[in-house]
This record gives structure tokens, C-alpha cells and sequence, in this order.
């Protein structure tokens, strides 16, 4: 939906492509809803909204309710700041929303998605939940974050009700603020924090 963002993830591989133009390369909804209606024609079950940071734009509630109507399953794929703004729309426009997430420890959050609000993305999550969307909690693991991601399953489901928990692994693009390569978490890290993570996503069904 769009390049534009507002937080910088230090292993984000969009931040080399954001340009000061990014808000002009985005499609129209006229565009949009001719993508759909060609999607739908096609028999496409389903789309995911995505960016940048998708709910930036208005259009991808709007895009996504015409989806809807099409019976096409939609999927927004967010990093949660604005979920808390837009909850009543989201709810009613998303039949799963995937939230980038990255720890249950507020400080490594803030450390990987720089200008995040970890209690405001909590807060959101947990008002998607109360409405009854399909809520996935999608952390990118790296050396910030392995450690403590083995206690992130079971707290995600204690203080935000959310169940569905799935891990993604870090790109290695190099056009990130920092060399992602470096955010990797080290062959001797892994066994713990995969070992535990096993367990808690087991746990959860």
C-alpha cells in the first residue's frame, strides 16, 4: 500500500527504498479497486495488506472493506502503532491482522523498532483480540531479542489474549540503517531461545 513508515527498525530492508516521492508512487483507490475486481475475477482467496506501514493510508480500510465484499479474505500486515487510532475500522476491515511485534521486553522493542510505543501496540493488540480478528504476533529474531523470545508466547497470550504466534526470520538486505547482517543472532545463541520457543508456541496449540 504504501513505502512510507513511521518507526525505523534497524534491520528494516524498505528504509533504502523511501524516497521524499514515496506518497506519489502509491496507487489510487480507483487503481486499487480495479486490482481487486481483476483478484477477484481470478478467484484470489486472498490479499494482505502491507507497506511501509499499511494503515498510514485511509485506503487500506477502504481497499480492504471492497476486498471484503468481493469474498476475499483480507490480511493486514502492521507494525501496530496505529491499531489503537483505527480500531473499530480495522476490526470490521481485517480478517487477520499480523502484527511485527519484537518483544515482550519493552526496552529490546524500542531498541529494534526505534520509535515504537510498546504499551500503545500492547493496547491495540489487545482491542483486536476483544473484537474477535485473528491476531498473529509476528516477532524478526535477532541478537536483541533471542534470548527473551522463549517467555514471549506465554506472555503474549497472558496480558494480550493473543494465541497465534509466529516468528520471522531476519532478511539480510543490505540496505538497512545498520549492516542487518550484524543483527543475526549467533549459531551459540540459538539452541535456547529456539529450544523454549518450541515449547511456547507448542503450549499454545
Amino acid at each position: 500500500m504504501t513505502d512510507r513508515c513511521n518507526l525505523q527498525c534497524i534491520y528494516c530492508y524498505n528504509q533504502g527504498y523511501r524516497e521524499s516521492t514515496d506518497k506519489l508512487q502509491e496507487l489510487d483507490m480507483d487503481t486499487l479497486q480495479q486490482l481487486l475486481d481483476d483478484a477477484a475475477e481470478l478467484s484470489v482467496k486472498s490479499v494482505v495488506f502491507t507497506g511501509g506501514e499499511p494503515l498510514l493510508r485511509r485506503e487500506s480500510i477502504e481497499a480492504a472493506n471492497y476486498a471484503r465484499k468481493l469474498g476475499i479474505k483480507t490480511t493486514c500486515l502492521t507494525n501496530g502503532s496505529l491499531l489503537t487510532r483505527r480500531a473499530g475500522e480495522a476490526a470490521k476491515a481485517f480478517d487477520q491482522i499480523v502484527v511485527s511485534f519484537d518483544s515482550w521486553v519493552a526496552e529490546e522493542n524500542e531498541r529494534i523498532r526505534v520509535g515504537c510505543q510498546p504499551e500503545r501496540i500492547s493496547t491495540g493488540i489487545r482491542d483486536m483480540v476483544e473484537s474477535g480478528v485473528d491476531v498473529t504476533i509476528r516477532p524478526v529474531i535477532t541478537k536483541h531479542n533471542v534470548e527473551s523470545m522463549a517467555g514471549f508466547p506465554e506472555w503474549a497470550e497472558r496480558e494480550l489474549g493473543c494465541t497465534s504466534f509466529q516468528p520471522a526470520p531476519l532478511l539480510t538486505d543490505k540496505r538497512g540503517r545498520y549492516r542487518p547482517a550484524r543483527l543475526l543472532a549467533q549459531p551459540g545463541e540459538l539452541p535456547s531461545g529456539e529450544t523454549g520457543l518450541q515449547a511456547g508456541t507448542e503450549n499454545l496449540g
